[in-house]
């Protein structure tokens, strides 16, 4: 996972071989070039949306259609 790019064509093309890989991961990877963990079991989402602890808001984040507009 060391070289694992989710923004990189070849991820795009075929991301299952990858999906597998982090499944197998004793903990989500942490993705430092976007300062986020990667979550990819369902537990582990579950997890993170339904703790009021975790950030849950959008303040001071834009969505594509707002910055059109």
């Amino acid at each position: 996972m060391r070289n694992f790019n989710p923004l990189s064509p070849d991820f795009a093309v075929d991301p299952y071989a990858v999906y597998a890989e982090l499944r197998q991961l004793d903990r989500p990877p942490y993705f430092a070039p976007h300062d986020a963990y990667l979550l990819s079991r369902y537990d582990d989402v579950v997890s993170v949306v339904t703790n009021p602890a975790m950030v849950r808001t959008l303040e001071g984040h834009e969505s594509e259609v707002e910055a059109k507009e």
